[in-house]
């Protein structure tokens, strides 16, 4: 229980969530408090990018499967040439920093996803999912 010196009720707030609230899993790795742990968390990941990459990673939050870390996003028309450049261009350093990996058409095969989309993997060593094993079997199979 935090006290805030106060003895008014209204003013103690517990940190402590309450049992009825437990989750089977937390969807992100632990932050890393020291700079001797060389483990990187997603917070410091994201602040090494740009404005445009962190929309875009937060556009890319917003479709992936919590069961397996999965993203689909919806492939570009012929004729958008432009929009996929731009994409390109800021997906490229969320790629490089280890944050999600492309999933190679045979393995969209393989993993039985729609080839009609852009099929990625979060990290499972920074966003956490259900099926942890196999997602990370896929992330090595992805190098």
């Amino acid at each position: 229980m935090f006290d805030s010196g106060c003895r008014d009720k209204k003013y103690q707030y517990s940190l402590s969530q309450p049992k009825t609230e437990k989750k089977d899993y937390q969807v992100i790795s632990s932050f890393t408090t020291n700079e001797e742990n060389n483990k990187t968390d997603i917070l410091e990941l994201m602040g090494k990018l740009s404005p445009a990459s962190q929309v875009l990673l937060l556009e890319l939050k917003r479709t992936y499967t919590p069961t397996n870390n999965v993203v689909t996003y919806p492939k570009f028309s012929t004729t958008d040439s432009q929009k996929y450049k731009t994409f390109s261009k800021y997906i490229t350093p969320i790629i490089k920093l280890g944050i999600i990996k492309r999933i190679a058409i045979n393995h969209v095969r393989n993993l039985e996803l729609s080839e009609d989309n852009y099929n990625y993997l979060f990290n499972p060593e920074i966003i956490n999912c259900t099926r942890q094993q196999q997602a990370k079997y896929v992330w090595k199979m992805l190098n």
